[in-house]
């Protein structure tokens, strides 16, 4: 049934495998994978009069079990979500790490790096950042996240990423916001559509004039545009900035896949989501024929209410009507011949009962094969202990270690990293007075997935006090511990996910928020540095995020 799905899905005409591929995780993950199927599956007929059966691949399932967007989100929340989100630490420069949480709450990178999990769980995904006015002159920073359909990066020998070429088909009207015409010199026609195409290089974001989707010059593929035909820049929508920094990121979700992607979350459980939509719908099928039988009758029924067909009765199904059927005759010969009698052929519900839980078997396999967590509430007659709930997850809890190390140190971390170089070189505030020495360093901070209890800490803070003071001798005197109190008080910061000794400092000695105003930056001579009036490369940088960038969540 996948591949009959997979065969059914409108694929543009340019596709290539990959765009395929990924085109068709997305309509899983938004929940479009039976969007192809027009048939209801309430119809098994394709016409009355005809009586032909309708193939189950033509009738789109009525219950749905959208399992990949269920993942997708837990393990999002379960990575940058509230009481589960990590911090940036910096051991010898605090300020640093600070300035990088001020950073993502600026450019609301919180709530873009969730979505980036759940977009990412097909196999990778893409952030950008760019520094905007923010008003007045003052520098301010956006961030941006791009479905990897949409994207073809650019990856050198190191791992590092050399461009990311932004690509996706337009309308005419949003052709013409670009340009007047074509790359070929046309006048922008109605009645087409148009390929956007934007670069993210080192130190350069560069967006082109729109080229004609199916120009036979361009040719019709999609390896056309992404690599092989010359380009046209934009003049005013090429921008320059100081640092040889590509502005974004290339995130791979996890280990395995085909290179540029990473390998899809739930990929593996899309068999079984297929399969429990269309036993759930045949089992609701089942249960509107139970509230509504068949009715069979044997013998001859009186006409009531007009002919439904020549020499058959119409029968009306009605609680306020009547079924008159023929009494029994007896023959001179004493044969009895036509008593009637009506029955309804009702279903027991050991056959709901038995898909229900087989639906519950298929779901519980789909989970475990994706290393997702199969804990059912439900099922839990009887307290549970904190440890226990734990060893329950503890699968799930691998899952996420695993896309901690693919979305935070591989991630988010070199993002930020990136991030923080442009911002101080155009003078944003947030890092004024903030050195950049030993940026390498920076790094995230991971909370625990479950917080100790109180009963828990006491029995910590009870083996702490053991080990550094020893254990008391027959007269109360405490020997020499084996723990020294630095070791002692690193191992309960990281029992109790406390911040370091160095970020607290940090915390407490940090200005008032009335008493850091965000002024323009000032060069070392005292005056005022306007960084989106002339760049060093000699361009400018537009004064507001105008409608012609492409919106940060656009969906082909």
């Amino acid at each position: 049934m996948l591949e009959v799905l997979k065969d059914k899905f409108p694929y543009p005409s340019w596709a290539d495998e990959r765009y395929r591929r990924l085109a068709f995780l997305d309509a899983v993950l938004a929940g479009e994978l039976f969007k192809t199927l027009r048939g209801s599956f309430f119809d098994d007929t394709t016409h009355i009069s005809s009586g032909r059966k309708a193939k189950l691949t033509d009738r789109r399932p009525s219950a749905r079990f959208n399992l990949a967007r269920m993942v997708g989100r837990q393990t999002a929340r379960k990575l940058f979500s509230g009481r589960h989100a990590p911090r940036f630490e910096h051991e010898e420069n605090p300020a640093l790490a600070l300035a990088a949480e001020a950073l993502m709450r600026e450019g609301f990178l919180k709530t873009r790096i969730l979505q980036a999990v759940t977009w990412g769980s097909v196999g990778s995904v893409a952030v950008q950042f760019c520094i905007r006015d923010g008003g007045e002159g003052i520098p301010r920073i956006v961030f941006n996240v791009y479905r990897a359909r949409m994207c073809h990066p650019t990856i050198d020998s190191l791992g590092e990423l050399k461009s990311l070429r932004l690509w996706y088909v337009i309308s005419a009207k949003d052709a013409k916001a670009l340009s007047d015409k074509d790359m070929e010199g046309n006048q922008i026609k109605d009645d087409r559509t148009y390929w956007f195409v934007r670069d993210f290089l080192p130190g350069r974001e560069v967006t082109y004039v729109p080229v004609e989707v199916g120009s036979e010059k361009n040719g019709v593929d999609l390896d056309s545009v992404i690599q092989y035909i010359e380009l046209t820049p934009i003049p005013r929508l090429d921008f320059k900035f100081g640092p040889e920094i590509v502005p974004a990121h290339w995130f791979v979700n996890l280990a395995g896949g085909e290179f540029p992607d990473g390998a899809s979350t739930w990929e593996d459980a899309v068999p079984g989501m297929i399969e429990i939509a269309f036993t759930l719908s045949q089992l609701g099928r089942g249960v509107r024929y139970n509230a509504t039988p068949q009715l069979v009758t044997i013998g001859r029924a009186k006409k009531s209410g007009g002919p439904y067909a020549p020499g058959q009765p119409r029968i009306s199904r009605d609680a306020a009507q009547t079924i008159e059927l023929d009494a029994e005759s007896e023959d001179p010969g004493g044969k009895k011949e036509g008593r009637g009698d009506a029955k309804l052929l009702e279903m027991k519900g050991m056959a709901v009962k038995a898909g229900l839980d087989y639906c519950e078997r298929i779901r519980k396999y789909s989970l475990e094969q994706i290393g997702a967590s199969r804990k059912d509430p439900d099922r839990l007659h009887f307290p549970q202990s904190g440890k226990a709930m734990e060893l329950l997850d503890e699968d799930f809890f691998d899952l996420v270690g695993e896309l901690r190390t693919c979305y935070g140190d591989y991630g988010l971390v070199p993002l930020m990293k990136k991030a923080i170089v442009v911002a101080e070189k155009a003078g944003h505030p947030l890092l004024k007075g903030v050195s950049l020495d030993d940026l390498d360093k920076l790094s995230l901070k991971w909370p625990r997935p479950y917080q100790p209890t109180a009963q828990e800490i006491q029995l910590f803070a009870q083996a702490m006090s053991l080990l550094t003071q020893g254990p008391k001798g027959a007269e109360g005197e405490a020997s020499e511990g084996v723990l020294d109190m630095d070791k002692a008080r690193q191992m309960l910061d990281q029992f109790m996910d406390t911040p370091s000794k160095t970020t607290s400092i940090a915390l407490q000695q940090r200005p008032r928020k009335e008493s850091s105003p965000r002024t323009k930056p000032e060069t070392p001579d005292g005056k005022t540095f306007d960084p989106f009036k002339v760049q060093p490369q000699g361009k400018e940088l537009p004064s507001k995020t105008t409608s012609l960038d492409p919106p940060p969540y656009h969906q082909q």
